[in-house]
């Protein structure tokens, strides 16, 4: 049963405070007992994992803390619908509204009921009956069709007569765009993470468990270590190769003058003349693979570990190099970065591009205009709507025949226009103005024929 729809919070109450508790934890909002029984089992599976993974639970952990870090990594997973059933356990949930939602009976709201209950929602369009007649023909009176901006700020944009459709342009703030509604499998970064963007995608590409990624990412640890501390020990064969050479009288007497390798790739290239080294390392990637393996066994040196925090410092000079390794799986790492408005936010966002079925532009622009807006809080909604979801009494019924998301940025100036520009589907969509003109001209040109009679 719905009651009480005067009293409704709108979707904007909603998101601020579940930025809040994201932002403060749950515990540094506060919440009423019950929350639990509330978190549906999707984002609650999420968190598990999350906490299992992050080892943040130990055995010394305090029973409350455990609970809020529960409800703090669910409600980071919940989408709107979700996030509508736990709000009025929190203790930023406005008390009377409570009251009425749980106290006295909690409200069960629709997506659809939600947007019936928008401000304004009942003139929504301000379309007139007389558009909607028998066998849908437009006439003369199409002039009397309203599509001025609409009081909450969303925009009738085009008409698609033919299927009986517009299309409406959110504001961002009425939208409310969903991470999970434009996140794609391609997609690394995720802003919940712990780690850095770069680091996320080092992460992601030594979970690959790729032989010759792993190299380079290795590689450049122990040559950044050398780089970056001149003074520090030459890299070296390590012990068993040493020993190996000297079975073969390969190892130089004055080895231990010469061997001032400053690239692990000189070392390599020094034991090459040995051909069991040939043998046992047929690859300069088996080789880096047991230079590591040796110094983590002598040195307890987690060289995954620093490869993650070296991140940026290892991806910027062998992105093109990782790539040409990708390619051959038929992948490709876009790392594309997006500014924000206030002065010094940025995000390095990254995918991995399938390049038989995805093209680069199509990416970036994906990243720029899609992830990268939703970020900076400028992503909105292009909804398809039939005419038959807008009931001149009731308003707008929440039906949607289709949702595109853009930045809210790109459509300065002509809307309609720019936004088919992005979006090629949208070209069946005309302005209604135009339509209008059209159809004046239509009646001019019929009331100018000559009439002919027998």
């Amino acid at each position: 049963m719905k009651g009480n729809r005067m009293n409704t919070l709108p979707q904007k109450q909603f998101k601020r405070m579940k930025r809040e508790v994201e932002e403060e934890t749950a515990r540094g909002i506060g919440y009423f007992e019950g929350i639990l029984e509330h978190i549906p089992s999707s984002p609650l599976s999420e968190a598990v994992k999350e906490l299992a993974l992050s080892g943040w639970i130990t055995p010394h952990t305090d029973v409350i803390d455990v609970q809020n870090m529960i409800v703090t990594e669910s409600i980071k997973w919940m989408n709107y619908q979700d996030f509508k059933e736990v709000a009025p356990y929190l203790f930023s949930y406005p008390r009377e509204q409570r009251e009425k939602d749980v106290l006295v009976q909690p409200v069960k709201i629709s997506r659809e009921y939600f947007e019936e209950l928008k401000a304004n929602a009942e003139e929504l369009f301000h379309l007139k009956q007389d558009l909607l007649q028998v066998n849908h023909q437009l006439d003369a009176r199409i002039r009397e069709l309203e599509m001025d901006q609409l009081p909450n700020g969303d925009q009738v944009i085009g008409v698609d007569l033919e299927a009986e459709e517009v299309l409406l342009l959110r504001t961002p703030e009425n939208a409310q765009v969903e991470e999970w509604e434009v996140s794609k499998d391609g997609l690394i970064t995720d802003y919940r993470s712990n780690l850095s963007e770069y680091a996320q995608i080092v992460d992601t590409l030594l979970e690959m468990e790729n032989p010759e990624i792993d190299m380079i990412l290795y590689e450049e640890v122990i040559n950044y270590s050398k780089k970056t501390w001149p003074d520090s020990e030459p890299i070296q064969l390590p012990e068993n190769i040493k020993e190996l050479l000297n079975q073969e009288g390969k190892l130089d007497p004055s080895y231990y003058q010469i061997a001032q390798f400053e690239t692990l790739k000189q070392a390599y290239i020094y034991g090459m003349i040995s051909p069991s080294f040939q043998e046992y390392f047929p690859h300069y990637s088996d080789f880096v693979r047991n230079y590591v393996e040796d110094r983590e066994q002598y040195e307890f040196f987690n060289y995954r570990t620093e490869a993650v925090s070296l991140a940026q410092e290892i991806l910027v000079p062998r992105l093109g190099d990782i790539n040409q390794i990708l390619g051959t799986n038929n992948h490709e790492l876009i790392v594309q970065e997006v500014v924000g408005y206030s002065q010094g936010e940025s995000w390095e966002l990254a995918y991995l591009r399938d390049t038989k079925t995805e093209d680069r532009e199509s990416v970036r622009f994906y990243l720029e205009s899609e992830i990268g807006a939703w970020y900076k809080g400028s992503l909105t909604e292009l909804a398809v709507i039939r005419f038959d979801n807008i009931d001149l009494e009731k308003g707008f019924n929440g039906h949607q025949e289709a949702v595109y998301y853009i930045d809210e940025n790109l459509l300065v100036h002509d809307k309609l226009k720019q936004a088919q520009l992005y979006i090629p589907d949208l070209k069946r969509f005309v302005e209604a103005e135009e339509l209008e003109r059209e159809q004046t001209q239509d009646i001019v040109a019929e009331k100018e024929e000559p009439e002919f009679s027998l």
